[in-house]
C-alpha cells in the first residue's frame, strides 16, 4: 500500500448516512450516537479520493 494515496477527509452532511451504515455493520457497538457537536472523518484509498468513490480504510468520529 502506497501512504500516499491515502487521505483523510471529513465527511459531508451527504455521505453522513453512508457513514453510519458502515459503522452500524461493522462496528462492534453499532452506530455512534451523536452527542453535542460530532465530527466524522474517512480514510479513503486510491485515485478517486472520495467516500463514495474509493475503497474506505478507516472511520472516526470525534
Amino acid at each position: 500500500m502506497n501512504l500516499s494515496e491515502l487521505v483523510i477527509e471529513t465527511v459531508r452532511r451527504a455521505d453522513e448516512a453512508r457513514f453510519l451504515a458502515l459503522m452500524r455493520e461493522h462496528h462492534y457497538l453499532g452506530v455512534p450516537h451523536k452527542i453535542g457537536e460530532s465530527a466524522f472523518y474517512a480514510a479513503v484509498y486510491g485515485r478517486k479520493k472520495h467516500m463514495n468513490h474509493g475503497p474506505i480504510q478507516l472511520l472516526l468520529k470525534f
